[in-house]
């Protein structure tokens, strides 16, 4: 199954990521980018998180 992960050391948290798509991005209590656990991940949604992404940090993982 595909994932979303997020490289964290390039990630400004900035939270382009939770507005296109807050059932698989939120912000945790430290202040960091996290994927949510899913079963599967809606892939236009999260498609269009890494392209509206600014630092690029936001990728597909098999």
């Amino acid at each position: 199954m595909k994932r979303p992960v997020i490289d964290l050391s390039a990630c400004n948290g900035c939270g382009a990521c939770i507005e296109v798509s807050p059932s698989v991005f939120s912000m945790n209590d430290l202040g960091f980018i996290q994927v949510a656990d899913l079963e599967s991940y809606p892939e236009a949604e999260v498609d269009e998180a890494i392209a509206l992404c600014p630092q690029d940090c936001i990728s597909w993982e098999e």
